[in-house]
């Protein structure tokens, strides 16, 4: 008979997998500050231009609400990243709870040597959908997260956050020039 945790999840691949999502923690987790600082500076920056816009033209508040929306959308991609980046410093946690569970209820059926019947057999089937319940919620985190970093991996999407950060940058300069014009003038 076989070890109950040997297998597909034996130690040595799973401290494999723990330690390349502890290094893509460790790149999230230093990336991270700079989403947050780039999503908040070109959240303000859509909003000063969108008042700028809106002061200068005399515009309709109709009319600043689309300007300031349309303004605000490399912010929201950006706030996007920033919240994947703070689900990827998680992974190595959730992907270790979710193993151990998974180990955990493996090794249990593996000491178990008949099924149980009658009153005992329900409250022992209970257990385990319980057990089996946790493990898909768990499970279903660890594939939300997973789905986020896959689409990081599409050509298509890293252009439109390359564009998203550049129009960011180009935000934050523009409302920088704006506010020493409104200062001087």
């Amino acid at each position: 008979m076989s070890e109950p945790g040997a297998g597909p999840l034996d130690d040595s691949k799973r401290r494999q997998l723990v330690a390349l999502l502890e290094k893509i923690s460790a790149v999230a987790n230093h990336a991270r500050p700079w989403a947050r600082g780039l999503t908040l500076t070109a959240a303000l920056s859509a909003s000063w231009l969108a008042y700028y816009v809106h002061d200068l033209t005399g515009s309709s508040l109709t009319v600043t609400g689309i300007v300031l929306f349309i303004l605000l959308i490399p912010a929201l991609i950006t706030g996007w990243l920033w919240s994947l980046l703070a689900d990827l410093v998680e992974l190595p946690e959730i992907a270790e709870r979710t193993l151990g569970n998974l180990r955990q209820m493996a090794g249990a059926r593996a000491h178990e040597n008949k099924p149980s019947s009658g009153v005992s057999g329900v409250f022992t089937l209970g257990g385990s959908l319980k057990q089996a319940a946790s493990l898909a919620w768990e499970a279903e985190g660890l594939r939300g997260v997973i789905g986020g970093v896959l689409v990081l991996a599409n050509p298509l999407f890293l252009m439109v956050l390359a564009i998203a950060l550049l129009a960011g940058v180009v935000l934050a300069f523009i409302a920088g020039l704006t506010g020493i014009l409104a200062l001087l003038f």
